[in-house]
């Protein structure tokens, strides 16, 4: 399984911290993957307590989890790398990581989109003005 998440992680330049440990837990909400049978578990643990467990029975959907997390920190680093003024910081983090997902698969592209379409329905993007206002 690390050889094929090191394999799609070529096509976006995935750093390789962002690629280990997924074969035991760390305790430090970095998720790992128990394997049960025919059944995958994406798991979440922080000093001895679980945080989330998610059971998953396609290798395309655990794949999808795994680089949901890998590319939001890309994600994230790159909006903290910009100068995005007053604009709602999600809309970089948004928009790179839905790019980055289709990168490696066009389904996960559109998967993603659709996430965050709902997010933004709860949680419009909330953009300041020059003087900090909205």
């Amino acid at each position: 399984m690390e050889a094929e998440v090191r394999k799609l992680a070529i096509t976006i330049n995935a750093p390789d911290s962002l690629l280990r440990g997924y074969d035991r837990p760390k305790g430090d909400r970095t998720p790992h993957i128990e394997i049960h049978g025919d059944v995958y578990h994406y798991v979440s643990t922080e000093r001895g307590y679980e945080i989330f467990r998610k059971v998953i029975n396609d290798e395309c959907e655990l794949f999808f989890m795994i680089f949901q997390r890998i590319t939001r920190t890309m994600s994230g680093d790159d909006e903290l790398k910009s100068k995005g003024g007053h604009r709602d910081c999600r809309r970089i983090i948004f928009s790179r990581m839905t790019e980055l997902l289709g990168m490696v698969d066009s389904d996960w592209e559109l998967k993603q989109k659709e996430i965050f379409e709902q997010v933004l329905i709860v949680a419009p993007f909330e953009d300041e003005d020059e003087e900090g206002g909205r």
